[in-house]
């Protein structure tokens, strides 16, 4: 499902192919013979998770560079480290001033500490402690009368810097959040993607949109990578959550961003389920089962398909019958499994 992008312009050497999300969801698009394959199981020795080959893309050349290079490697931590400035808290208004100053003072200390004066080499997470509770961490409670624009979320193998709009921040504070509908996802080179999530975080704020977003910590993941020898990395270093409503806006400045430095993402893949609209940038539907990415989501639908093809020819052989064609049954199975998770089949990123 990484297909070659169609309908394409080239601009500033970047090819966009889809710069709506109508445009995009209309777009049929095959399954692939490959992902068939895997689902099915023939290739289970070389990826045993199907989520895991779905989610992840070939390192580039310049992503082997980065890896084999300790300055770049520390060029890269110390640009996760810099998010870290753009960190701010918005309070309710019934906090008392006195008390939001040592809120500011708490923070203040602990960003210097943690992120400023010798952060630890993995950007590990050692906890922001006010009220008995930690609001930067994303699996802590939240405190009702304040909240931070940037939290963490930790992964098995390290983790997302998530980072929220001023808008959504004040929607949350006062209960008026609602889940985003959509999200696009972006696999820039990993040496710029500070800069483009802190720049999305920028945009949203002067456009006054709702939304947030998360960026996978490369350095860790790179870390990983050369001590394990592989050449896969994930293919959605950032994700933007926003909603239908705000959608194309938020798409719109996202693509301004690419056409602007076109070497961020030039010949950058994405993940094979999200619909690519450009070079290293994709788009997809909020599955509808709370808790699921986009890619687990629909993991599950093939590997639901898979079983009961399996055991579809199963029954067929034991009958004595002339077996089906493997590929029709799946897509036949797929298309029937879409229609009870409404599920679009023309278009895996997308709902029906």
């Amino acid at each position: 499902m990484t297909e070659i992008l169609e309908n394409q312009n080239r601009e500033n050497d970047l090819l966009i192919a889809f710069e709506s999300y109508e445009s995009a969801k209309n777009h049929k698009r095959d399954l692939g013979d490959t992902v068939i394959e895997v689902a099915l199981g023939y290739r289970r020795k070389e990826h045993p998770f199907l989520k895991n080959y779905l989610d992840n893309v070939d390192i580039t050349d310049k992503d082997r560079d980065i890896i084999n290079d300790p300055y770049k490697m520390k060029q890269l931590l110390q640009s996760e480290h810099d998010i870290f400035k753009n960190l701010h808290i918005i309070f309710s208004n019934a906090m008392p001033l006195e008390t939001q100053d040592s809120i500011k003072r708490k923070t203040s200390k602990f960003f210097r500490k943690n992120f400023m004066e010798g952060a630890p080499p993995n950007l590990e997470y050692t906890g922001l402690n006010i009220n008995n509770r930690d609001p930067l961490n994303i699996n802590g409670r939240s405190d009702p009368e304040f909240r931070f624009n940037l939290k963490i979320q930790s992964q098995l193998i390290g983790g997302f810097i998530m980072g929220y709009s001023d808008e959504r921040v004040k929607e949350k504070l006062s209960h008026t959040d609602r889940p985003k509908s959509q999200r696009i996802y972006l696999n820039p080179d990993p040496m710029f993607a500070s800069q483009i999530f802190s720049e999305i975080l920028k945009m949203s704020n002067e456009k006054g949109l709702s939304l947030q977003t998360k960026i996978w910590q490369r350095y860790i993941e790179f870390s990983n990578l050369k001590d394990l020898d592989r050449s896969e990395c994930r293919g959605d270093g950032i994700i933007v959550f926003t909603s239908e409503k705000d959608f194309n806006k938020v798409l719109s400045f996202t693509l301004d961003i690419a056409r602007k430095n076109p070497e961020y993402f030039k010949g950058r893949m994405v993940s094979k389920i999200p619909q690519p609209v450009a070079e290293g940038i994709s788009i997809g539907d909020e599955p509808l089962d709370p808790g699921y990415s986009l890619t687990s989501s629909r993991a599950e639908l093939l590997e639901k398909t898979a079983q009961e093809v399996l055991l579809a020819k199963k029954n067929i052989h034991v009958m004595g019958e002339r077996s089906l064609n493997t590929k029709q049954l799946f897509k036949y199975f797929l298309k029937e499994n879409c229609k009870k998770m409404s599920i679009n089949p023309s278009n895996l990123a997308f709902n029906s």
